[in-house]
């Protein structure tokens, strides 16, 4: 039996949430655990008084990226912290 790995996604617009997903403002975060995620939000989802972040499903991380998380061209979180956006 193959394991299949969950992954948990942010969506960030640094222009605030209350602009469309289909907005150039959009990132995509992918995490591994529910926990790194859950931390990330904890620290980043507001900034100035300003809602910045949010829990997103797969499915809205695809209409984000117009294309699937496991594209080559997304990058995880772990590498965001490693090389910068």
């Amino acid at each position: 039996m193959t394991k299949t790995t969950r992954n948990y996604y942010v969506g960030h617009s640094y222009m605030g949430t209350n602009f469309t997903y289909d907005s150039g403002c959009w990132k995509v975060l992918q995490f591994g655990s529910k926990k790194e995620r859950d931390e990330w939000m904890d620290k980043n989802e507001y900034r100035d008084g300003n809602r910045k972040a949010e829990e997103i499903s797969y499915q809205k991380a695809c209409l984000i990226l117009g294309c699937k998380p496991s594209d080559r061209r997304v990058r995880k979180y772990d590498e965001i912290l490693e090389k910068g956006w």
